[in-house]
């Protein structure tokens, strides 16, 4: 799930992986997929350099 959310940088997508890797406890991966999330919203909410 979270490869696929890394492919689309779908939001949703980064949201569900971290509730899958909770769910199953897997800690490390819920971790993985909150800082890739959190990566990807501070990349799109910075202004563009012209």
């Amino acid at each position: 799930m979270l490869d696929a959310a890394r492919r689309t940088r779908d939001e949703q997508l980064y949201r569900r992986a971290t509730e899958i890797a909770l769910q199953a406890r897997a800690g490390d991966q819920a971790l993985a997929a909150v800082m890739a999330g959190e990566a990807r919203c501070r990349s799109r909410s910075r202004p563009i350099a012209t």
